[in-house]
């Protein structure tokens, strides 16, 4: 067990409702997902993963064939199915699922979302790496990626709780988003 692994948990009155990840592309929600949800004794779902295996067909594929909106709609579905229907947990949104008006009044009622925040100086190398596997990336120019990441940016500040996500790491990362997660379950509990 590393350290601070064995302090108690308390939630408080987030206990119940699932924890999602919002944030660009390419910021670590996946990564820093995965370590939260063993961290909180959840399971862990990442919704483009859902999809896919729903669909049978990779996110690459469905927004190359022009099946975005088969896409969008299938995220919302199993988006609605997760948080209304199982115990809590931790999901990891794409990118563009939480600027979906209707997805993001579901999570605002139902679940605590918190936005995975990074400058777009410190997360610009990452997304070079990424433009292969990340339609969204692959036919945009640097600047169009630079617009689509501000525009964005403004709709995940609409989370409940936004963490600044180091490049250090997923497991400072981790470490942050856990401290601000249980800062922020303190007051609303006192």
């Amino acid at each position: 067990m590393s350290r601070g692994e064995s302090e108690s948990i308390d939630l408080g009155t987030l206990a119940s409702r699932p924890i999602v990840l919002c944030g660009f592309m390419g910021v670590g929600k996946t990564s820093i997902g995965k370590k939260l949800a063993r961290r909180f004794q959840r399971p862990f779902f990442d919704l483009d993963d859902l999809i896919v295996a729903r669909l049978g067909a990779s996110v690459p594929d469905l927004f190359k064939s022009g099946q975005e909106p088969l896409f969008r709609e299938t995220e919302a579905s199993i988006l609605r199915d997760l948080v209304l229907g199982g115990s809590p947990s931790v999901i990891s949104l794409g990118g563009g699922a939480y600027d979906d008006d209707g997805s993001r009044e579901l999570l605002r009622a139902h679940a605590f979302v918190i936005h995975l925040d990074q400058s777009w100086e410190a997360l610009y190398p990452a997304l070079n790496r990424l433009r292969e596997s990340r339609p969204l990336l692959t036919s945009r120019t640097n600047a169009e990626i630079e617009a689509l990441y501000h525009k964005r940016r403004a709709t995940y500040l609409l989370a409940d709780l936004t963490v600044a996500i180091p490049r250090a790491g997923v497991a400072r990362a981790t470490r942050e988003v856990v401290h601000a997660l249980l800062a922020y379950a303190k007051t609303i509990t006192n």
